[in-house]
């Protein structure tokens, strides 16, 4: 053969090798891309994930200090448990016209976030007194003192409750203002307009360095799980470590008196509007910081107002079980056995109808 030949052997075996890696590469990234791309399709045909970042359980209201409430007779999966409504839009049993009734305000630790409708707060506690009130559930993620207030007035005054029973934490000193509910059903933060683009993907670790991270947040149903796995996993991991700095730092405090000023003038306008026969019952949610200082001060505004104030902390401290995958929403453990608490608190100083 000749030499010239032999000289050319090298490079066609080079070019044979590189148009094998070439194939294997482009075979490689289109066997991610459909794993991945198979995975996108099944989380959002399983509603896993999906785009959408709010569960499709609201409806604008008509009263704009409401903004939004639950639909009526509803049953939907929404935070991993299946809301159920009545024809009034609250998640609660249909009102029997022979029964009193006990009204519960609230945001979502009332609402019963990530629990089955048998075993949130006005179940439980419906089931303790024997069914013989009607326990009405007004409340809905998201609400703060003035949308209960409205909530009160527009959809539950009506129904003449004999009781009350204020559901407080301690967001509902910082949310002052309600979420804007968008024409696809998505709650928003206080004044938001349609022309917001709003992406929080995470800045952090490996997952910071990925491109595109705002597009895959607003677009991408894989990148929103991998979030929450990731953002839950962190919040159960730093749980204890937080529980425990808390109680060494018992005193520390983030709430101020001008935010107390400011609960306190709401709250007496909302007192204002109701019956002087009215028994009402003020509950304090617990959570991590132990708020020692301005719990006291906010069962003293309460019981001004005629209130019969009920610290929960006396019963859980800052650990309080929540939601495995979820470290502010009570278990359902723990809303039992505040349901039995509040139970005995509405026996001993006769606020029951």
């Amino acid at each position: 053969m000749p030499p010239v030949a032999h000289r050319r052997l090298p490079s066609i075996a080079a070019a044979t090798a590189g148009r094998s890696l070439f194939v294997n590469a482009g075979l490689l990234c289109g066997t991610v891309i459909v794993f991945f791309g198979a995975i996108e399709i099944g989380l959002r045909l399983v509603g896993v994930g999906g785009i959408l970042k709010t569960p499709p359980i609201y409806r604008k209201s008509d009263d704009p200090s409401l903004s939004y409430q639950l639909k009526p007779n509803l049953r939907e999966v929404a935070f991993r448990s299946t809301v159920v409504t009545d024809r009034r839009g609250l998640r609660s049993d249909e009102i029997h016209p022979g029964k009193p009734s006990i009204a519960i305000l609230g945001d979502s630790i009332a609402f019963g976030y990530g629990l089955e409708n048998d075993q949130i707060l006005s179940a439980r506690l419906n089931a303790l007194l024997d069914k013989k009130f009607n326990v009405v559930n007004a409340a809905a993620p998201g609400y703060g003192l003035s949308q209960e207030a409205a909530m009160y007035k527009n959809g539950i005054e009506v129904l003449h409750p004999s009781s009350l029973i204020l559901v407080f934490h301690w967001n509902d000193l910082t949310d002052t203002e309600p979420s804007v509910l968008d024409d696809e059903g998505n709650l928003h933060p206080p004044g938001w307009t349609p022309d917001q683009v709003q992406c929080h993907p995470i800045e952090d670790g490996a997952m910071g360095l990925i491109p595109g991270r705002c597009w895959l947040d607003l677009h991408s149903a894989l990148y929103r799980t991998l979030k929450k796995v990731i953002a839950a996993r962190t919040e159960q991991n730093n749980l204890h470590r937080q529980e425990d700095e808390y109680r060494q730092n018992a005193f520390g405090d983030d709430i101020t008196d001008a935010q107390l000023r400011t609960y306190e003038r709401t709250l007496a306008a909302f007192v204002r509007t109701l019956p002087r026969s009215m028994n009402m019952l003020f509950v304090i949610w617990p959570e991590k910081r132990l708020h020692i200082e301005s719990a006291q001060k906010l069962r003293e505004i309460a019981e001004r107002l005629d209130f019969r104030a009920l610290n929960l902390y006396e019963v859980f401290g800052n650990r309080a079980e929540s939601l495995s995958w979820d470290t502010v929403h009570p278990s359902a453990k723990t809303v039992e056995e505040a349901a039995g608490v509040i139970k005995a608190a509405l026996e001993e100083w006769k606020l029951l109808p």
